[in-house]
């Protein structure tokens, strides 16, 4: 599971979550991933738990925890990033 936190629907929210789910359509397998999507300004509190301060910015829990903030318009860094494979380049 993945979590992106955005500012309402900014067009840089919105162009973050395209770039995470065109990351993940690359390098996962369908099924193979959720993404939450929180609005730091509806849920300032989930956005604090994560200790989240800027936007946008990914988070993955798993295999372990990792924190991603600013640009994701390269799919492969942001795929290194958050621990997920890149299966050399493509899935």
């Amino acid at each position: 599971m993945l979590t992106l936190f955005v500012a309402g629907g900014s067009p840089r929210s919105n162009q973050a979550r395209t770039d995470l789910v065109r990351m993940c359509d690359r390098f996962l397998d369908p099924g193979q991933y959720e993404i939450e999507i929180v609005d730091v300004l509806a849920s300032p509190a989930l956005a604090a738990a994560d200790d989240v301060v800027t936007v946008p910015a990914a988070v993955s829990r798993h295999p372990e925890y990792r924190k991603v903030i600013g640009d994701f318009s390269d799919p492969e860094r942001l795929a290194r990033a958050l621990g997920i494979p890149t299966k050399g380049g493509v899935r």
